[in-house]
C-alpha cells in the first residue's frame, strides 16, 4: 500500500494551491429493490438439476460524494462511494456485500507542461467484481483496465484493487508535444488461493510524441513497456510494444479516435503445479481502438470497438475483443432514458486454454424527475457468460426499482 501512500502525496501536491473556498460538494445517494432470477450466474446444467429456484430479492443503497476543485492552471476530482446490498432470504446471505469505491484525478498546468494523477481504489464483492457493468462508470473518463475472470465461487469474498496512473506532457513546439505516461496496479483476493483467480501486480511504462495538425486533428505515437507477475501461476511477462493514435473532430457533436498497435510478450508460468512444469515462450499480437463520441444538449453517445492484451487475475495476459454501446437521453424536460451493451470474448495467451470465455450484458433505465433532486427510476439487466472449453453457461435476467438524491452542482444551480 505503500504506492497508494505515494499517490495521495502526489494528488495533494498538484492541488496544493486550492483553497477550501473553491470546492464544490455534489452528494448521491440511491436506494433500490432488486430482483434477480438467477444472481450467482449459475449454469444451465446446474439450474435445471436445482428442486429451487435460484432468484433472489435484495435492497441496495449506493451513496457517492462527488468534490471538484477547478482553478485556472489545476484540476482535482475525488469521488468516495460505498454500496451495500442486503437480500431477503437467510441461504443468500453469502451474496451481501460492503463495496467501497475512490475515484481520483488531479492535474496542473504550467506554461510549457502539464503534469497529473489518475487513481482508482476497490474493495467490491466477487459477484461485482467478476461481472462487469455495460455502463461505463463516467461516459467522459475511460474505465480502470478491466480486471475480471467470470469465477464466482465463494461469493462472499471480496476482491482489492489500487491503481495510479500518472502522467506528464511537455511542449517541444507550437504543435508537438512529449509525453511521460505510467501505471501501476495491484490486486489481491481475500480467502485462500482458488483456482481462476490469482493476486497480482502490473506495471507499466511509456514515452511518446504527440502531434497536432491543426485544431481538429492530433496524431500520437508511443512505446510501451510492461511488467506482470501473478503469484498463483508463477506467471512473470514483459512485453514491449509500439502505438499510434488518430484523434479527430468530425463536428460540434461528434469526435472520432482510432488506435492501432501491436505487442511482444515473453512469458514463463506454472502449467502443472502437481508436475511442477512451467512453460515459456513468445506471442505477439495486434491490438487496435475504434471510438465515436456524440454530445449534445440532451444525449450522449458512446461506440466502443477494440482489441486488446492486458493482464487478468486469472494469473495470465489475456487477450480481450470488446464491444460497447452506451446511449442516455433526455426525452422529456423530466424524463431520461438510456441503455447500454457490452459483448467481451477473452482468451489466455500461451497454452492455457480453459479460461476462454464470453460475457454479455445489456439493460435499460429510466429516470422520471419529482423535482430538481429527487427522481424515480427502474430498469432492467440481461447478462449471460459462456465458457468455451467447458460448454457451460449462465443467464441472469434482473429488474429494479428506486428513488434517487442527487445535489445540485454550480452549473445545475445557473440553468
Amino acid at each position: 500500500m505503500r504506492i497508494a501512500h505515494l499517490g495521495c502525496c502526489v494528488l495533494g501536491a498538484l492541488g496544493a494551491n486550492v483553497s477550501f473556498a473553491a470546492w464544490e460538494l455534489v452528494p448521491e445517494v440511491r436506494l433500490l429493490a432488486n430482483a434477480d432470477d438467477n444472481p450467482r450466474l449459475g449454469t444451465d446444467l446446474q439450474s435445471a438439476s436445482l428442486d429451487e429456484e435460484d432468484s433472489a430479492a435484495s435492497m441496495q443503497f449506493d451513496g457517492r460524494l462527488s468534490l471538484a476543485s477547478y482553478t485556472e492552471r489545476s484540476e482535482l476530482f475525488f469521488q468516495p462511494r460505498y454500496r451495500t446490498d442486503r437480500y431477503r432470504d437467510a441461504e443468500d446471505e453469502e451474496l451481501e456485500s460492503d463495496d467501497l469505491f475512490l475515484v481520483s484525478r488531479a492535474s496542473r498546468r504550467w506554461r510549457s507542461a502539464t503534469a497529473g494523477l489518475q487513481g482508482y481504489f476497490s474493495r467490491e464483492s466477487i459477484l461485482s467484481s467478476e461481472l462487469l457493468e455495460a455502463e461505463p462508470l463516467d461516459p467522459d473518463v475511460e474505465d480502470p483496465v478491466p480486471v475480471e475472470t467470470g469465477v464466482l465461487e465463494r461469493p462472499d469474498e471480496h476482491r482489492t484493487r489500487v491503481l495510479l496512473a500518472p502522467y506528464v506532457e511537455t511542449r517541444l513546439s507550437q504543435r508537438t508535444n512529449f509525453l511521460v505516461d505510467a501505471r501501476y496496479q495491484d490486486v489481491e483476493y481475500s480467502g485462500p488461493p482458488i483456482s481462476g483467480r490469482s493476486d497480482f501486480d502490473e506495471s507499466l511504462f511509456s514515452v511518446g510524441i504527440a502531434r497536432s495538425a491543426n485544431e481538429r486533428n492530433r496524431v500520437v505515437a508511443r512505446v510501451i513497456v510492461s511488467q506482470f507477475d501473478a503469484e498463483q501461476t508463477s506467471n512473470q511477462t514483459d512485453t514491449t510494444g509500439v502505438e499510434g493514435t488518430f484523434t479527430r473532430t468530425l463536428s460540434d457533436t461528434w469526435t472520432f479516435a482510432l488506435s492501432a498497435g501491436v505487442q511482444r510478450s515473453e512469458f514463463r508460468f506454472l502449467l502443472d503445479p502437481t508436475l511442477g512444469t512451467f512453460e515459456e515462450g513468445v506471442d505477439t499480437t495486434a491490438t487496435l481502438s475504434l471510438g465515436f463520441r456524440k454530445r449534445t444538449e440532451i444525449a450522449t453517445l458512446n461506440l466502443d470497438a477494440r482489441q486488446l492484451v492486458a493482464p487478468n487475475a486469472s494469473g495470465y495476459l489475456e487477450q480481450r475483443d470488446e464491444f460497447r454501446v452506451f446511449l442516455n437521453r433526455r426525452l422529456t424536460p423530466r424524463l431520461n432514458g438510456g441503455f447500454a451493451i457490452r459483448y467481451i470474448d477473452t482468451s489466455t495467451l500461451g497454452d492455457v486454454s480453459r479460461f476462454e470465455r464470453d460475457y454479455y450484458r445489456a439493460g435499460f433505465d429510466f429516470e422520471w424527475a419529482m423535482t430538481p433532486q429527487w427522481s424515480l427510476g427502474g430498469g432492467f439487466d440481461w447478462t449471460r457468460q459462456e465458457w468455451d472449453d467447458r460448454g457451460e453457461h449462465g443467464t441472469s435476467n434482473a429488474v429494479w426499482l428506486g428513488m434517487t438524491y442527487r445535489g445540485l452542482s454550480r452549473q445545475d444551480r445557473r440553468n
